[in-house]
């Protein structure tokens, strides 16, 4: 493993010559292997323009903080949330085994994967992304090329984390995962050999892409390139000699339409030495372990992105002070955002501090004079030549609820049943109690008991959560008057459904159901739970359940809306230190 680990932003300004070439082989051909080992490698030797500040990676990154620590450099490590996309068996070189699960293959590509975002290339918009196993992504079309060519070239809009001639067939080598989330994909290359073959010397690296709007990427930033531990460059078919020199590999972005690229240059042999964005000999070891996140999309001035901000109204009472820090951020790192504000009510304070941040620091301490709905107006305004301004308005509700005196609120267990307890020693307009209930940090009501209006003495009250699974669990009363008013009262302690002590298939409820049902079951053990409903014939329709679980007890929903009515039934099969097999019958009904 090297060593040397680098700071993951570095500004330079170099000019040095650009790589403009032509590929040494087709996109559009379907080669065999056997024809990739036949084909001539020739050195590219095109005369290159010299790579200004604003096609310079060094010069353009702008890293957010990364959220790991502990040795691990990828900005987004390899989880089990990854997964293998299929690649498509019509590369360069098809898999070496088609049914092989993890997809190991040469020059292989996948079919057009759908965004959740829109990823913007040099001011061209794309909903769609390739996967190419040669260290890219592209848009438009699959991209198969195997031996790397300088940017900017025409043809190819690619993202290129390391273009070069990866080679996924040998066992040891890694396979290429990716991950797809609201804002962001993520591609990584785990370990992956190099052409023809080769796994004594392995690359780890990975890219991320974004609309912009990502935190982890960076606000304004779209394109991020993340290295673990590189060990070659060039594969056998590229004038590679045990994974170096010939043909360097590339690392940046290209337009495709020979004008617009960014680069962080060119990488053909080993050792740390980089020479700028320019030069083709750089060293691979340069990129251990660092991380490069830039704005690739040509988009312009862009407005302010607030962060921070409530997304619904902010309930506050007297007594309880609301504070709380918003910003406006100007993703371009050249200019200032200047923060204001309007709608401040009486009773709240908001200091305004600008930079290429603007944050507003909002403290409020309302009094019961301040009751009713308070709408507060804030805004950012960049200093671009053609100014952007962002808005956000947050409501802010004050509550003075009329008094109910608490003498108690406890909680009692059994099985997987939550009993709340609790007392009043005085009531005032008290129209009734919504029990809320949170699992993670997301409350949810559960259920309302009535109150008893005005009174002076005491009450008590109970409710019970019945049929939980495994896990802690938060209460709190909401106690409403008739006026609308209310105020919370939270249970001290966290309230934990532990694991069962024997194995149980409940009858599922409804019963007879249209057309969903709910089935609990309950295991005391780890162990490989397999739950299937069958029909009146045997036959198997669906398996709701097939996996491995913990102790626990659990709850599945069964939705039958396209099956006909009549008797089906549930069977459930758990294997591991302990044993169990239990059926139950159930009655559709339309």
């Amino acid at each position: 493993m090297k060593t040397l680990l680098k700071s993951f932003c570095v500004l330079v300004t170099l000019v040095f010559l650009a790589n403009i070439s032509i590929a040494q082989d087709n996109n559009s051909t379907k080669n065999s292997d056997q024809e990739k080992r036949n084909t001539p490698y020739i050195p590219d030797n095109t005369p290159r323009a010299p790579v200004g500040t604003q096609n310079s990676i060094p010069f353009m990154t702008n890293c957010p903080p990364s959220e790991n620590a502990g040795g691990i450099c990828l900005k987004i490590p390899l989880d089990a949330t990854f997964s293998v996309h299929l690649f498509d068996g019509l590369g360069c070189n098809a898999p070496a085994s088609p049914t092989d699960p993890l997809q190991r293959n040469d020059d292989d590509v996948t079919l057009a994967i759908p965004l959740p975002f829109t990823f913007t290339l040099y001011g061209t918009p794309y909903t769609t992304v390739f996967i190419n196993n040669n260290g890219n992504i592209s848009f438009g079309a699959d991209f198969c090329t195997f031996t790397p060519f300088g940017f900017p070239s025409t043809g190819a809009a690619l993202v290129a984390p390391f273009f070069g001639d990866v080679d996924t067939r040998d066992t040891l080598s890694g396979v290429v995962w990716m991950k797809i989330e609201p804002s962001r994909m993520t591609v990584i290359w785990d370990r992956v050999g190099y052409y023809g073959v080769h796994s004594d010397k392995l690359n780890e690296f990975e890219v991320i892409i974004s609309d912009g709007t990502d935190p982890l990427v960076g606000i304004g930033n779209n394109v991020c390139f993340s290295y673990n531990d590189m060990q070659w460059t060039t594969g056998d078919a590229s004038g590679g000699i045990g994974g170096f020199f010939g043909s360097p590999a590339t690392v940046g972005v290209n337009a495709g339409d020979g004008i617009n690229f960014a680069t962080l240059g060119r990488f053909d042999r080993p050792g740390t030495g980089y020479y700028g964005p320019g030069v083709d000999s750089n060293g691979v070891s340069y990129l251990d372990c660092s991380t490069f996140c830039f704005d690739a999309s040509g988009a312009g001035n862009v407005c302010p992105i607030p962060a921070g901000f409530p997304v619904g109204p902010v309930l506050v009472s007297p007594g309880d002070v609301y504070h709380a820090v918003y910003s406006m951020l100007a993703p371009e790192t050249s200019q200032i955002t200047t923060g204001g504000v309007s709608g401040v009510p009486a009773n709240m304070t908001v200091t305004i501090t600008n930079g290429i941040t603007a944050t507003f620091d909002v403290t409020y301490d309302p009094s019961c004079s301040d009751s009713g709905r308070h709408v507060v107006c804030f805004t950012g305004i960049d200093n671009a030549t053609d100014p952007c301004t962002t808005t956000v308005c947050v409501i802010f509700e004050v509550d003075c609820p009329l008094p109910v005196e608490m003498s108690s609120f406890t909680y009692a267990i059994s099985g997987r049943d939550i009993s709340l307890i609790w007392s009043t020693a005085t009531e005032v307009n008290n129209s009734r109690f919504e029990i809320e209930r949170s699992a993670s940090n997301d409350w949810q009501q559960v259920g309302v008991v009535n109150g008893n209006g005005t009174t002076s003495t005491p009450n008590n009250y109970s409710f019970v959560d019945r049929g939980l699974v495994s896990g802690t669990y938060h209460y709190r009363l909401k106690q409403v008057d008739f006026n609308g008013n209310f105020t919370y009262h939270n249970l001290s302690n966290e309230v934990i459904i532990g694991v069962p002590t024997r194995f149980e298939l409940l009858q599922n409820y409804p019963n007879p159901f249209n057309p969903a049902t709910k089935i609990d079951y309950s295991i005391p053990y780890d162990g490989k739970v397999s739950l299937t409903i069958f029909d009146a014939m045997g036959r198997e329709i669906t398996k709701l359940v097939n996996g491995d679980q913990t102790a626990g007890y659990y709850s599945v929903n069964f939705n039958a809306s396209s099956l006909a009515s009549g008797i089906y039934y549930y069977r459930i099969e758990v294997s591991g230190s302990n044993n169990f097999v239990d059926s139950r019958k159930m009655l559709l009904v339309k």
